[in-house]
Order: C-alpha cells, then structure tokens, then sequence
C-alpha cells in the first residue's frame, strides 16, 4: 500500500512539472507574439493547472458523499476536458497563422 502511495505521489509531481512546463511555455508564447491564439493557450494551460490543484481537494472533502461525488467527477470532467479543448483551439489557431515559406 506505500508503495502505491509513492507511485501515486511521483505521478503528481511528474505531472505537475509538465503541466508548469506547459504554462511557462505558453508565457514565454504570449510574451513573443500576443495575439488570440497565445491568449487562448495560455488560459486553458493556466485553468487546467488549477484544475489540478482543485481536483483532489474536492475529491477528498466529497468522497463519502457518494451523489455528489458523482455528480462532481462529471463536473470536474467537463471543466478539464473544456479547458483543455481551450488549450486545443489556441494551438489550432496558432498553427494555422504561420504562413508557409
């Protein structure tokens, strides 16, 4: 069981590293070139970086509430996968503004 708990706690921090990665990154694009597409990235890097944070804390104050619980993995699934897909436009629309040389 420790040692599940150890994998556990490497997998949050390896993943907390990219995605801190992912909103430096996305600084360093919005600090070069401002416009929508950057503006974009890095909101949807920066709200799925709290949804991170968010995520085990409500996960650990509703976990014997089995409705809500629920009800709240839902929700929590569609804030990600809306903030991700924010990420995924700004990238899109990025990529498509460069011109070919």
């Amino acid at each position: 069981m420790i040692k599940d708990n150890i994998y556990e706690y490497i997998a949050n921090i390896v993943y907390g590293f990219i995605q801190l990665l992912i909103i430096v990154a996305a600084i360093v694009l919005i600090i070069k070139n401002q416009n929508l597409a950057t503006v974009l990235i890095l909101t949807g890097a920066v709200l799925s970086g709290l949804m991170q944070i968010i995520t085990p804390i409500f996960y650990s104050y509703y976990f014997n509430d089995t409705p809500n619980f629920s009800s709240l993995t839902s929700i929590i699934s569609l804030l990600s996968g809306a903030f991700y897909a924010l990420f995924g436009v700004g990238l899109l629309l990025l990529a498509l503004s460069f011109k070919k040389q």
